[in-house]
């Protein structure tokens, strides 16, 4: 199989500390382009990604949010006119707190291919990382410091994010999965292990209820990262639904920590050698990245001086010490 070219497309406000290792992660595992976005930020995530755009390592665009469309939509309908997209091979969105994780071959992204050689879009679902425990915020690559997941069990819908063939089969790219131009009966979608999205859910889906494919692989999620981490995610907002409240109901949702998962440690290991390349490349950076992790640090110090950040901070603590909930909050999935 000559080398074929993986565009991933995301979005990003305030993930100053995160992105290295990310970026790092996914160049190893044969993602060979990267489109970034980013609005509003004040913690070096700008001046981080535009010294990777300098060095080349991937394409950094500010992020115009158009009316209505939200900050990820807007994205997208931005990168559907950049060349890096439209001569790619395949193509995903995918978020700085998603991690591909491939359990076949060498674990590369050309290991998934080959053994999906018809596909043209293949689902990888989520699998949740809670907090672990974590409360301060360190500079650990994430998927390191926290290997509580839910279980790996089927036990209701979870969503996916999708990788897909720039084949001219889907009108445009969505956040979960492509959108479908022409009639889905032309089109092979699967999911990990092979099992066929049905043709007549193809429209519309964006979660699977029966089969996850973990056993060739998955999308760890760290959408909570440590408690501290939290805090300054939800002063940031939530980039589909401008806002909505990023509270317990959230935190619940993700803080799940049934099962250990450890599967992704041994390539996130190889990963850190990449980014110390980065890093010896340019002192800028390296500033970059440590003055990010200290503002926020400093802005979890600063929600938890907060009379508002003390009482949402104990909520957490009585979900985590006793399962205790707000009234109006409910645990799903």
């Amino acid at each position: 199989m000559t080398k074929l070219r993986t565009c991933i497309v995301s979005c990003m406000k305030n993930e100053g500390p995160y992105i290295l290792d990310w970026i790092a992660y996914h160049k190893m595992i044969g993602v060979t382009d990267f489109l970034i976005y980013a609005n509003d930020c004040d913690d070096r995530t700008f001046q981080i990604l535009l010294e990777l755009h300098r060095m080349r390592i991937i394409e950094f665009r500010f992020n115009h949010v158009l009316p209505r469309r939200g900050v990820q939509k807007s994205a997208l309908w931005w990168a559907a006119s950049e060349p890096i997209v439209a001569e790619a091979d395949w193509l995903m969105m995918l978020d700085v707190d998603e991690y591909i994780n491939i359990h076949i071959g060498n674990r590369m992204l050309k290991d998934l291919y080959e053994k999906h050689a018809a596909a043209d879009a293949i689902s990888l679902v989520w699998r949740r990382f809670g907090h672990a425990g974590v409360v301060e915020i360190s500079d650990t690559p994430v998927p390191l410091e926290f290997s509580q997941a839910e279980t790996s069990q089927v036990t209701a819908h979870r969503f996916f994010k999708t990788v897909f063939r720039n084949n001219g089969k889907f009108e445009r790219m969505g956040i979960h999965r492509p959108y479908i131009e022409s009639d889905p009966k032309d089109i092979n979608w699967v999911l990990p292990n092979g099992e066929l999205v049905p043709k007549d859910e193809m429209t519309g889906i964006l979660h699977v209820r029966e089969n996850y494919g973990y056993e060739t692989a998955q999308i760890n999620h760290y959408a909570l990262r440590s408690m501290d981490a939290f805090l300054g995610k939800k002063i940031r907002g939530r980039p589909n639904h401008m806002g909505a409240n990023m509270g317990m109901g959230y935190w619940v949702k993700f803080d799940h920590n049934e099962e250990r998962d450890e599967s992704l440690h041994p390539l996130m290991k190889k990963a850190v050698a990449i980014k110390s390349t980065y890093l010896r490349e340019s002192f800028i950076l390296s500033d970059l990245v440590k003055e990010s992790l200290e503002i926020h640090r400093k802005t979890a110090e600063k929600i938890r001086s907060q009379k508002w950040g003390r009482a949402f901070v104990q909520q957490i603590q009585d979900f985590i010490d006793n399962g205790q909930l707000p009234e109006d909050i409910k645990r799903t999935g």
